[in-house]
């Protein structure tokens, strides 16, 4: 079973509630093939965009989710992210 790691997985509406929100305890799945998290760091230190393109697409949600517990304002999450 796969973690849905999109933007708005599992976050409520109301702010109020994002404070109970569980944020997953695994990591992302991995397409086959795909490359680690510390490829993906290696070519971030060699400057390479698509690198840090594919390390923010796999993580922005979990993070953005994790603004919200502090926050609770999806504007300013986003504005942050």
């Amino acid at each position: 079973m796969a973690i849905d790691f999109s933007s708005t997985a599992g976050v409520p509406d109301d702010p109020a509630e994002a404070r109970n929100v569980r944020l997953p305890a695994a990591a992302p799945v991995l397409e086959p093939g795909a490359p680690s998290d510390l490829d993906l760091m290696h070519g971030i230190q060699a400057e390479d965009p698509e690198a840090l393109s594919q390390l923010y697409d796999r993580y922005n949600g979990i993070i953005k989710a994790l603004i919200l517990r502090v926050i609770h304002n999806e504007a300013e999450a986003d504005d942050l992210l």
